[in-house]
């Protein structure tokens, strides 16, 4: 079966992470806000320099911002890389295409039967 979703131009990123959301540790919208942003301005890391740039763009204050990167790090969205706040690099990748192609497959004599 194929569903054909219709997104409003923009909206595409923050759309496909909302699809994919229970893979992903089950974000708030706050943190999907931070994530799209983050992917539709090509920013893999956060610096001092793009931090602020994205902070403003969120509308968000420093203090909001610091706690919600907290967050994403817990939920390994976000990880240091030799000091270096980087975005997890698959969920950059599930964003790179304009689709998300999901899957699902039955085991066993039931499909929620893992054995």
């Amino acid at each position: 079966m194929e569903l054909k979703i219709p997104v409003k131009e923009g909206a595409e990123t923050k759309t496909m992470l909302k699809i994919v959301n229970c893979f992903i540790n089950n974000l708030t919208d706050v943190e999907l806000d931070i994530v799209s942003a983050m992917i539709n301005k090509g920013y893999t890391t956060l610096s001092k320099n793009n931090r602020s740039g994205l902070r403003s763009s969120l509308n968000m204050d420093k203090y909001l911002f610091n706690n919600y990167v907290k967050y994403l790090k817990d939920k390994k969205v976000l990880y240091l890389n030799q000091d270096i706040l980087t975005l997890n690099p698959n969920i950059v990748r599930l964003t790179s295409d304009n689709q998300i192609t999901i899957i699902l497959k039955k085991y066993g004599s039931a499909w929620w039967d893992y054995r």
